[in-house]
């Protein structure tokens, strides 16, 4: 842990951080009590964290992208939206943590515990979930492509899509198909005039008697 954390109690720590959630970017908080800590939106970016305690802190929409966290535990904490690019989140305990929406592209998640966890809309493209718990986690319609899931436990997992709101469907439909029925109207319509145009008789000119 960075000198300047050090001989803070848990209070005096995330009173700290509080005021420096903005720029904790690279910061070493390894072994740091940061239960229950606010640390929304902040950006934590490349940050050590190697088996520190953010059990139930609040970190929505924080930044963690490329941060150390091999040993943490960020079980029940609320990190909807976050940013997880790249992070090494191995073996971290993260028991019902809230990641719904959070972006975990291409982050080590290698035997971490996701147990029960809300990975709902959540990016696990290209993320590392080799012989991760994922029993009982929420996914549905999470971004898989590319993950690795070499001896993953997902039983009772869900692992479903959300089945496309039909009003919805219809609506793209119909905004797709108006161009082409404006110009199917305006044929049918140019025709209807067509038809009811009365035809023009023409009298025959006599030829012999038209210069007299």
């Amino acid at each position: 842990m960075d000198a300047k954390f050090q001989g803070l109690d848990h209070d005096e720590l995330v009173e700290v951080l509080l005021t420096m959630k903005a720029d904790l970017a690279g910061e070493d908080l390894s072994l740091a009590d940061m239960r229950g800590a606010d640390l929304r939106g902040a950006d934590m970016s490349g940050a050590i964290l190697l088996r520190a305690d953010m059990s139930d802190a609040d970190l929505l929409r924080a930044d963690l992208s490329y941060a150390d966290l091999v040993g943490a535990t960020v079980s029940f904490a609320n990190m909807v939206s976050a940013k997880l690019i790249g992070a090494n989140l191995s073996g971290v305990d993260m028991r019902g943590a809230d990641l719904s929406s959070a972006n975990l592209l291409r982050a080590d998640l290698s035997h971490a515990d996701l147990s029960f966890a809300n990975l709902t809309g959540a990016n696990l493209s290209f993320a590392n979930l080799s012989g991760a718990n994922l029993s009982g986690a929420n996914l549905v319609d999470a971004n898989l492509i590319g993950a690795k899931l070499i001896g993953t436990n997902v039983i009772g997992a869900n692992l479903s899509r959300r089945k496309p709101d039909r009003r919805q469907a219809e609506r793209r439909d119909t905004e797709f198909d108006q161009p082409e029925r404006r110009q199917n109207d305006r044929r049918q319509a140019d025709r209807r005039q067509a038809e009811r145009r009365e035809p023009v008789d023409i009298e025959p000119t006599d030829i012999n008697h038209a210069g007299g």
